[in-house]
């Protein structure tokens, strides 16, 4: 599913939680953008909004940083306030990595 460029967004910004025990004291925490159209909120369409997310996921990041995102949420040291993101990084690493657990 593509997000059409004049389809109102509403963007999420998610954020690794920093590491008090990290040597690397100077660097800020690593941030994903994810965008989920109006329309698909407005439908209140749980799978509407995870294609969105995950074709957010698709173009802003790599194989490499969904599968740490998915062991990030599935840790608890991923702020997501919203479910449906974080079933959604989970739900696309598992897609990248050959596996379904439903």
């Amino acid at each position: 599913m593509k997000i059409h460029s004049n389809t109102i967004h509403k963007v999420y910004q998610t954020q690794t939680k920093q590491n008090t025990n990290s040597k690397e004291t100077n660097t800020l925490p690593k941030t994903d953008k994810i965008e989920v159209s109006a329309h698909a909120k407005q439908e209140l369409s749980l799978h509407k909004i995870k294609s969105e997310i995950l074709t957010s996921l698709d173009q802003e990041n790599s194989k490499d940083r969904i599968s740490e995102l998915k062991a990030l949420v599935k840790s608890g040291q991923y702020q997501v306030k919203h479910r449906e993101v974080a079933e959604a990084i989970i739900a696309y690493s598992e897609v990248l990595s050959g596996k379904n657990d439903e």
